[in-house]
């Protein structure tokens, strides 16, 4: 019996509009984006490309030749080589044409990084150890700017003003309106004004205050609310009564609203435009500044080498000192069970190919029998290793075929009724598709109708290594459902930008499990019209969080932070009732009648994700800053990692956590003792070891991290003791590739690998403290490990691939509100609300 798909989804507009049009199948057919593979769109979509910005442009990603200036060429820098331009779709070939040569890519817009699951409650759990007033940590942010980049921001809040009810934002670029001529070389600066760029305004302190005090001037606002969220959580002061206030609450703000559309959604060159606008107003004010990105994609290499990803990590690093970049990791690691055991449902899976053996991964359809036909575009970007050589087909309904298309190749396919078409970009670097030289993948895209309970299944061969994820548009929306991977995991799920190395990724805790909403009625999470719990305890891992490693094998994220239910300032355009849609609204089902539960009062309510998560760590950066604002985005990573706790409540999977949560006093005291050594004995049962990965490859190019946090028996921070006392051993299936060694106060690594040609198996990883495992007391985060040994994740566990099934249902409480919990965990990082919202 075929169940509806109980996890809901809306996804973005990924039409990468794969050149459906423009070739004839055939294994040396040229394959292009061009004016006529534009007009071919699913039914009922509109007619306009879709990573085009509100003016209907495209902006292109440049990579530009050694000693290119930009502005001469007519274009935007973004740093890192890059720069970016925005044309008319029919312009592409000429472009191309004046630039023979000349790199150039398409990205999809990044979504604010929220999830709707889990909404519920919250207030920072870091701020208690401010209040004391021997507190090392009695810093409030002053001096250090805290920079936010979103949709938007409602500048009225009272969050966002002083004691003498004037604005603390110092400093705005909005590209939500044209230019005001304000601060003309600015606009210049920054593209305002340039006819090839988005339109946008400068503002600053004066002008918003003055926006405050005269309805007649232009203020900017927030429709959907989200920024303004994320900014009161790292900023906020709490307004007249402080009750909600933000981690760095008297920090001067410097916002970049680079939202469009009612689902804020950002292109990537004008979120790195936004952050090198805050860094530039930084730098003329003199002061340090932390810069939070709350907005991402599922859809990229997972590897460092978007463009987007490469120009963030450039504005930041040793050679930037007072900078620091930190993003949300995303909310894509919820996984579903399907009608059969072994179907794990994600938006991720991975699978080894052998020459011998090619490999079937089957993307399930929603739906049961009877529903009418499912339509839609559907994309999956598939990552190899550098030496891999894998070529792609598939198999799906409809009659369509397509033969495996190998490497440097592009093929298009259409059912033979031609109601299915596909195409496969086999590591083609053509401009005009987001694969770059510096990536090593695939896109997999097919659009049309296919029948609501049939499977579209990739075919791999040859032999190589290979991470997929998958995004979907589907006419009619969270409504119909989504595609899944049927046999899917959460690790690999750190979503982009959070992926690069050299930015600080947070992934989510549970802050609280109860609250009381505007109506003083008390609700808590267990008991949603008598659920049964489906949020873990607090201090817990959001079992919705984006998990590590990346495709390259970094581990991810750096540190976690309270993000599920989370109170944070409400934009007033944001109300529930006030007319449009809200996403604070409560779905149907969730609270009682005529009641918006998740609103807390008239200017505060609740939201979940690892969009609130990474404001938490901004704010607890901006103290950092304020203590020594000649700190670098690495030493700031390394302080989180050392001074990161162990959570108190579950943590099933370490590789969604990172070192641990986030401790503010224990980054302090980890900064403390870089002028003045800790000596202190560390604890075997309080210290604890957590690794990147949930199993080894055979393969010693493809490590797992470890991360032993050594603490004493008070907790805190844990050193100068003798280091032979330390001790790691591997046995089983596995090899030690960097020894375990000191990386800072408190904070060891060491990496290992399986065994060569390990078929499969168990490897022992135990690390000890005078011969006594770490954390004997908790099973939780032990320093004594079982890792199964694979050439991917479903052979080192045991499990066969799934090769059949047509229909998805998760296992939980059949309520309206348990399955809006359930269902909608991984609505972001890429992904639309737009369909929850018309519920």
């Amino acid at each position: 019996m075929h169940e509806r798909c109980a996890v809901c989804r809306s996804l973005p507009a990924l039409a990468v509009v794969l050149a459906m049009a423009a070739a004839s199948p055939g294994a040396d057919a040229e394959v292009r984006l061009d004016a006529a593979a534009i007009g071919l769109l699913s039914p009922g979509f509109p007619a306009r490309h879709p990573f085009a910005d509100p003016s209907g442009r495209l902006p292109l990603v440049v990579e530009l030749p050694v000693g290119t200036d930009a502005r001469a060429m007519g274009w935007q820098p973004l740093g890192a080589g890059l720069a970016t331009v925005r044309l008319w779709p029919g312009d592409l070939a000429r472009f191309e044409a004046s630039h023979p040569g000349l790199p150039f890519s398409l990205w999809p817009p990044l979504r604010p990084v929220l999830d709707q699951s889990a909404r519920l409650n919250g207030t920072l759990a870091y701020r208690a150890a401010l209040q004391a007033l021997n507190s090392p940590l009695a810093g409030t942010g002053k001096g250090v700017i805290v920079g936010i980049v979103d949709d938007a921001i409602d500048v009225t809040h009272a969050d966002f003003r002083d004691a003498l009810s004037q604005t603390r934002i110092a400093w705005m670029l909005d590209l939500g309106h044209p230019s005001l001529g304000k601060h003309p070389e600015l606009e210049a600066a920054f593209g305002c004004i340039d006819p090839m760029q988005t339109p946008c305004a400068v503002l600053d302190k004066t002008d918003i205050d003055l926006a405050l005090g005269d309805v007649t001037a232009y203020a900017p606002r927030d429709g959907l609310g989200h920024g303004t969220h994320v900014a009161s959580i790292a900023a906020g002061n709490g307004g007249a009564e402080a009750r909600y206030v933000g981690g760095a609450p008297e920090a001067t703000i410097v916002f970049a609203a680079v939202g469009h559309g009612t689902l804020g959604e950002a292109n990537d060159v004008d979120v790195v435009n936004g952050a090198r606008f805050i860094f530039d107003r930084a730098d003329a004010m003199g002061l340090p500044a932390v810069i939070n990105i709350s907005v991402g994609s599922d859809f990229g290499p997972h590897d460092g080498t978007s463009p987007v990803e490469k120009a963030l990590a450039a504005l930041v690093g040793a050679d930037h000192p007072g900078r620091a970049i930190v993003v949300a990791a995303g909310n894509s690691a919820g996984l579903y069970v399907g009608d059969r055991p072994e179907q794990t449902l994600g938006v991720h899976t991975e699978v080894r190919v052998d020459r011998s053996i090619p490999a079937r991964v089957p993307l399930l359809a929603p739906g049961r029998v009877g529903d009418p036909d499912v339509s839609g575009t559907v994309f999956v970007w598939a990552t190899f290793r550098p030496t891999d050589d894998v070529a792609i087909g598939l198999e799906g309904p409809r009659g369509l075929t397509m033969s495996p298309v190998g490497v440097h190749q592009a093929e298009r396919a259409a059912s033979p009724d031609g109601s299915l078409v596909a195409t496969v970009f086999n590591d083609v670097t053509d401009g005009r598709v987001p694969l770059t030289t510096d990536t090593h993948g695939a896109i997999i895209a097919w659009q049309g109708k296919w029948p609501a309970t049939s499977e579209m299944i990739l075919h791999f061969e040859g032999n190589g290594f290979v991470d997929l994820w998958e995004e979907s548009l589907l006419d009619g929306g969270a409504a119909l459902g989504d595609q899944f991977f049927e046999v899917a995991t959460r690790a690999g799920t750190i979503g982009v930008p959070a992926s690069h190395p050299d930015l600080i990724s947070v992934g989510c805790t549970v802050n609280r499990t109860l609250w009381t909403d505007r109506d003083l009625l008390d609700h808590d999470s267990a008991a949603l019209h008598g659920s049964t719990r489906l949020l873990a305890p607090s201090d817990s891992t959001c079992y919705f969080s984006s998990a590590g490693p990346s495709a390259s094998g970094v581990m991810k994220p750096e540190v976690s932070a309270p993000g599920a239910m989370v109170v944070g300032a409400m934009s007033k355009d944001a109300v529930p009732g006030s007319g449009h849609p809200s996403i604070f609204s409560a779905p149907s089902g969730l609270c009682p009648a005529e009641n918006e539960c998740l609103v807390i009062d008239a200017t505060h309510a609740l939201l979940s994700g690892s969009s609130m998560s990474s404001p938490q760590v901004a704010g607890a950066v901006a103290l950092l800053f304020e203590r020594d604002a000649t700190l670098t985005q690495p030493d700031i990573a390394h302080l989180l990692e050392q001074g990161a706790r162990r959570p108190e409540g579950n943590v099933a999977l370490d590789y969604q956590l990172g070192a641990g949560a986030l401790d503010v006093e224990g980054a302090v005291d980890a900064h403390v003792a870089r002028s003045s050594p800790v000596v202190r004995e560390p604890d075997a049962s309080r210290s604890w070891m957590s690794l990147s990965g949930g199993y080894l490859h055979p393969d010693a190019r493809a490590t797992v991290t470890g991360t032993v946090e050594m603490r004493a028996s008070d907790g805190s921070l844990a050193d100068g003791f003798d280091v032979a006392r330390l001790s790691l051993e591997v046995s089983g299936g596995a090899t030690i590739m960097r020894p375990l060694a000191r990386e800072g106060t408190g904070l060891w690594r060491f990496q290992i690998a399986g065994l060569p040609d390990w078929g499969s198996g168990m490897a022992q990883i135990d690390v000890r403290l005078d011969g006594v495992p770490l954390g004997i007391d908790d099973t939780r985060l032990s320093g004594r490990r079982s890792l199964p040994v694979g050439a991917d994740r479903w052979i080192a566990f045991g499990s066969a691939r799934a090769y059949g099934g047509c229909s998805v249902a998760h296992r939980s409480p059949s309520s309206d509100a348990a399955l809006w919990i359930a269902g909608l965990a991984i609505l972001f990082g890429a992904r639309r609300f737009n369909a929850v919202l018309r519920r």
